[in-house]
């Protein structure tokens, strides 16, 4: 660690009752000591005045906090005065001019990071908690924050570190006279790992659902009520609604809150054969929306003559791939039936196999409950107390890390390749241990702990 002294506010900006400048290092407490009036106890909440050449500048509060017990690990000292961005920008400046440095944007949580306080895991849980958007995504960014992701990696670590101290001991002393696991031994644990590991990649799926929000695409033929859907859940006219067919023509995004959990709907444009240039371009965009979709809401006219009434998922894929556009395997499917206002039927809501129907009105605002219901229900699959928040690069490791030892596995029981398990087991290894910041693979130190 290099041994420079960091400073920077680590308040938002704006008016506030309370602003905090930190300052982290050796040279800590010295700047401190000279901007503060108050003598400074370690981890006591001292009343001071804020001095600047014998001027004061504010009073508020000082704590100091002496290495290793602080947050980054070393001496780290906060000035806690009233939330006034010129209050803050001057005692950030006088820490300067002491000898301070201005911290780069994620500096003191890297510093905690190389001083082994916490992990990468919870570095970037610490962003995800600030950055959050729900009360989910708040209470799952903190149990990241709190460890409870990094146990879970710890101990898959642990697995495989114990794993392939059996597999190398086979290999590195097979004429000695110790306890050499059989084959079906290693392969009744490997298993009992990629077990492990998959399981631990369905909690990672959901983590990154809640921290980014589940995305739900509008979909449909032009006319059929689809911006008059977004701008319902939005509460405010977003979107452009009118009889024309074709007014929507690019994508529009709106993210509201639905059962406390995000949820990002994307209104794109009709899909209909067209020679707009505009229009397919917008069709374009649209495509690739629902690719990636986790929700897809097919509304459709069921006032229409030429509406097929009992509509499946297979119809509607058939009426996609059309436009060459193929939905994601895991995308849940919506059928709304809109405008049932036209025909007088009763709004409805029907679980089928592999997918939800809904009949409703949007503009008569019949039926629009049960969407929400439904909706929430597809939010709260699989989520539980325990739920964490996770990243695309967490998932990616772990799912890559599975992706080896089943690898390994399957060597291991056609060839009884006991070198390709090791070394599969060995990239596992590495794969999980960049989650948490900590690649080492080799057993004999204990690997990733």
């Amino acid at each position: 660690m290099n041994g420079d002294t960091i400073a920077a506010i680590a308040t938002a900006s704006g008016i506030g009752g309370i602003g905090i400048v930190r300052i982290s290092g050796a040279s800590a407490l010295k700047i401190a000591k000279s901007i503060c009036s108050a003598s400074l106890s370690p981890r006591e909440a001292g009343f001071t005045h804020f001095v600047d050449q014998g001027e004061i500048i504010d009073q508020g509060i000082v704590i100091y906090f002496p290495a290793p017990n602080s947050f980054t690990g070393e001496d780290v000292v906060e000035l806690q005065g009233h939330g006034s961005d010129v209050i803050l920008n001057q005692l950030l400046a006088l820490s300067l001019q002491l000898g301070a440095r201005l911290a780069k944007p994620g500096e003191f949580s890297e510093r905690a990071f190389l001083n082994n306080k916490i992990d990468l895991i919870q570095a970037e849980a610490i962003a995800d908690l600030i950055e959050s958007q729900s009360q989910f995504a708040a209470r799952s960014a903190l149990r990241s924050l709190r460890g409870e992701f990094s146990i879970k990696i710890n101990q898959l670590i642990e697995q495989l570190i114990k794993l392939r101290m059996f597999v190398e001991a086979g290999i590195d002393f097979p004429d000695e006279e110790i306890e050499i696991r059989s084959n079906a031994f290693i392969e009744e644990n490997t298993r009992y790992v990629i077990k492990s590991i998959s399981d631990v990649v369905v909690q990672a799926e959901r983590g990154c659902l809640i921290r980014n929000g589940v995305s739900a695409v509008i979909v449909g033929a032009p006319n059929v009520g689809k911006s008059s859907l977004l701008n319902y859940f939005a509460a405010d006219d977003i979107a452009i609604v009118t009889p024309k067919a074709g007014t929507t023509r690019d994508v529009l995004r709106q993210e509201i809150l639905l059962g406390g959990r995000t949820i990002k709907f994307i209104d794109t444009a009709g899909l209909r054969t067209s020679s707009d240039e505009i229009e397919q371009q917008g069709i374009k965009k649209a495509a690739a929306h629902i690719k990636s979709a986790d929700i897809i809401l097919f509304l459709q006219d069921i006032s229409l003559d030429n509406i097929k009434k009992e509509k499946s998922v297979v119809d509607i894929k058939q009426e996609l791939a059309l436009f060459d556009i193929e939905p994601h395997l895991n995308s849940v499917f919506i059928i709304i039936n809109n405008k049932i206002d036209l025909i007088n039927e009763k709004p409805s809501l029907q679980e089928k196999g592999g997918f939800i129907e809904v009949n409703l009105s949007v503009k008569a605002n019949l039926g629009l409950d049960l969407l929400e219901q439904s909706l929430n229900k597809q939010l709260d699959i699989g989520a539980g107390e325990g739920d964490f928040s996770a990243r695309s690069r967490h998932l990616s490791c772990l799912q890559s890390a599975q992706k080896s030892v089943e690898r390994g596995l399957s060597q291991f029981e056609t060839n009884a390749a006991s070198e390709l398990l090791a070394e599969d087991l060995r990239l596992a290894q590495d794969e999980l241990g960049k989650i948490t910041g900590a690649i080492t693979s080799d057993v004999g130190s204990g690997g990733c702990r």
